[in-house]
């Protein structure tokens, strides 16, 4: 399982967030590791250059996946590859609007999203 997740960190380092996603997802998939945990993986593996790290892999998990849901009426299921690179276009949108002065990285978007949603 170690392999897995060393593996899967690499290749998000290297190729990006989906593409770590997807390889845990399907050839390093692990009965006991889920997506809201290994999402959780790839964040912390990612962020290289601190929480806000623009290459860090944003965490997926129930609140978020919730929130999205409930208040902005897009389905992302847990565990989908594809349903994880729209939330990625999700996050990205939300993130960088148009005319706006200012921007969020996709780590940002998220934790701001599950702090809306646990109240933290």
């Amino acid at each position: 399982m170690s392999e897995h997740l060393a593996a899967g960190a690499k290749i998000a380092r290297m190729a990006g967030a989906e593409a770590g996603y997807r390889y845990l997802n399907n050839e390093g998939y692990s009965k006991y590791l889920r997506a809201a945990f290994f999402t959780k993986w790839l964040y912390f593996t990612t962020a290289v250059q601190g929480l806000d790290d623009t290459a860090a892999a944003p965490i997926r998990d129930m609140q978020v996946r919730n929130w999205i849901a409930t208040h902005a009426d897009v389905r992302l299921e847990l565990g989908s590859t594809a349903l994880y690179g729209r939330y990625l276009v999700l996050l990205d949108a939300w993130g960088h609007p148009e005319d706006a002065a200012w921007s969020l990285s996709r780590s940002q978007v998220e934790r701001e999203i599950f702090g809306l949603a646990t109240g933290r």
